[in-house]
């Protein structure tokens, strides 16, 4: 089983899945999206062979960690909304809008207080939600704008939304695999784990 991210499991399995399946037609495999925290534990006890996680993992987790990519964060708005003009934002600007925000205690949110306190902002959001697919929602009914990895963009949803860059944003998130050190793994996992491995990693065009 492979566990990841929502972001992840939306934005980055798919294209990997279809050059799997073409290699390994015979292999079935589940897939768990779920929060960081479970990711790396149903790794860490056995339920999946590998997990798509965000950040590091500690060695006093007996796991190995692989960096795989680094996930830029992007500015989102509704496309007739604040963010109409085709340009890139500024961090201050986007926090002084009607600002809709992850929340505490995912790894998206760990990011963006972290990139507000490098620039000595801290951001008060107009809503909180604690689901991608909320946020995408209401960024999409005009409550307001976001800041989020380009990953989570499928999982956003929404045919109104726009993308800008972020000129100083300053952080990324950094995408990475996760497996218990010392398992051996089974034969579908070893050769998942070498097609991630066999070359660069597309996100969501």
């Amino acid at each position: 089983m492979i566990a990841g991210l929502p972001s992840v499991t939306a934005g980055l399995l798919p294209e990997l899945l279809e050059r799997f399946a073409k290699a390994h037609p015979e292999v079935d495999l589940r897939i768990l999206d779920a929060l960081s925290d479970s990711v790396v534990a149903s790794v860490a006890n056995g339920e999946a062979d590998l997990g798509f996680t965000a950040g590091t993992v500690g060695t006093r987790d007996q796991l190995s960690f692989q960096a795989l990519m680094e996930d830029q964060f992007v500015a989102v708005g509704r496309r007739d909304g604040l963010l109409a003009e085709d340009r890139p934002y500024a961090l201050a600007e986007l926090i002084g809008m009607p600002f809709i925000a992850m929340a505490r205690g995912t790894s998206v949110r760990e990011i963006l207080d972290g990139a507000c306190g490098l620039a000595g902002l801290q951001v008060e959001p107009r809503f909180e939600v604690s689901h991608l697919a909320t946020a995408g929602a209401l960024v999409s009914q005009g409550l307001g704008i976001s800041a989020m990895p380009q990953l989570t963009l499928p999982v956003l949803g929404g045919r109104d939304l726009i993308i800008r860059p972020i000129a100083d944003f300053g952080a990324s998130r950094r995408i990475g695999l996760v497996w218990r050190s010392g398992r051996t793994l089974s034969p579908p996992a070893r050769a998942f784990l070498k097609l991630v491995r066999s070359g660069p990693l597309q996100g969501p065009k």
